[in-house]
């Protein structure tokens, strides 16, 4: 009887070590929680220089400048749905395609389109140096329409 019932206390045991050991130790990722801050566009083929601000409050702004001369300033408003990010810009004109987030490190995301095209940018976190945003020119919702003109215009 005392046999049977150490047996069972170590079975007992035994299950309950497996149940523990087995269930996952996963922290899912808080996209909405990772994405604020000042981001900037790496890119070594391309002749383009981008910054984006992701606001807490769900506003952005992004800095572009194809070329030479002084970047252009889009503002709006993102959200975060898992780990797809969409927006619009100011004036309701949906970006030209949402999303899909993926962060190598805190510093480092990696944004994927979900319009088909599949293609892939990297971003690091960085400060937007303040001479890009006073000398920046303000694009309003009227003059979106030249986004969808510009050959070079990879983002948003």
């Amino acid at each position: 009887m005392v046999l049977m019932r150490k047996a069972i206390f170590i079975l007992a045991s035994v299950m309950l070590i497996a149940a523990v050991s087995c269930k996952k130790d996963e922290n899912p990722v808080d996209y909405k929680a990772k994405l604020p801050g000042e981001w900037h566009y790496v890119s070594e083929d391309l002749d383009v220089d981008i910054y984006a601000s992701f606001e807490e409050n769900g506003d952005f702004h992004l800095y572009q400048q194809l070329g030479e001369g002084r970047h252009r300033h889009y503002s709006g408003n993102w959200t975060v749905d898992g780990n797809t990010l969409s927006g619009t810009y100011e004036g309701g004109k949906p970006w030209g395609s949402s999303y899909s987030m993926s962060f190598s490190d805190d510093d480092t995301m990696i944004l994927t389109a979900l319009n088909g095209s599949d293609e892939s940018n990297t971003y690091v976190r960085e400060d937007i140096p303040s001479e890009v945003k006073d000398q920046s020119i303000d694009v309003k919702s009227s003059s979106l329409r030249m986004l969808n003109s510009q050959p070079q215009y990879r983002w948003l």
